[in-house]
């Protein structure tokens, strides 16, 4: 790893950090995922964010590479949240997450 946190590839070349946005509204698991994002190399978490407008409004800021977010949050749930950031941020990898057994959710 370079100086800067990037991957070195071992070809003298570095690949940039992988930027990662969490969207979660429990602080909790917003700590937690910033802690595992950050002791995993080649990943950087840049923001984090307590709801679907947030995370909107802060991936127009930050432009991420990956987004996590949370399938169930109020205001805006996490399925049209991660369809309002493909829309708007197409190459953005955006990964949907629920700490609950939603047989019925993984199919949406």
């Amino acid at each position: 790893m370079s100086a800067d946190g990037a991957l070195d590839t071992g070809l003298g070349k570095t690949t940039p950090n992988v930027r990662v946005m969490v969207v979660d509204d429990l602080p909790s698991f917003r700590r937690v995922a910033r802690t595992v994002i950050a002791a995993t190399v080649g990943f950087e978490v840049v923001r984090d964010a307590a709801s679907g407008p947030e995370a909107l409004a802060f991936a127009d800021q930050l432009d991420p590479d990956l987004v996590l977010v949370d399938i169930r949050m109020s205001e805006m749930g996490g399925i049209e949240a991660a369809r309002r950031l493909h829309e708007s941020h197409p190459h953005t990898v955006i990964v949907l997450i629920s700490l609950d057994e939603l047989p019925d959710a993984a199919f949406a």
